[in-house]
């Protein structure tokens, strides 16, 4: 597993602005904020990994999700 677990208060909200920046980008500009995403420890495949099914959409949402069911932990 390359993504950490633990997180500040201030990178989780980083990595949601990210995510919602990505949503709305060219496919240029999504490999660009995925990796800023991957700078800050986050890794969207070592918790889904491509090969998934149903494969779980990469958003907002479903990174709540993660945290709120403990797999990504927040301090601060």
């Amino acid at each position: 597993m390359k993504s950490k677990r633990d997180f500040t208060l201030e990178e989780v909200y980083k990595i949601k602005e990210l995510i919602r920046l990505k949503l709305q980008a060219s496919s240029e500009e999504q490999k660009k904020i995925r990796a800023k995403i991957r700078d800050i420890g986050f890794y969207w495949e070592d918790f889904h990994p491509r090969t998934e099914i149903p494969k779980v959409e990469y958003n907002v949402e479903n990174f709540e999700k993660l945290v709120r069911n403990g797999s990504i932990i927040t301090q601060g």
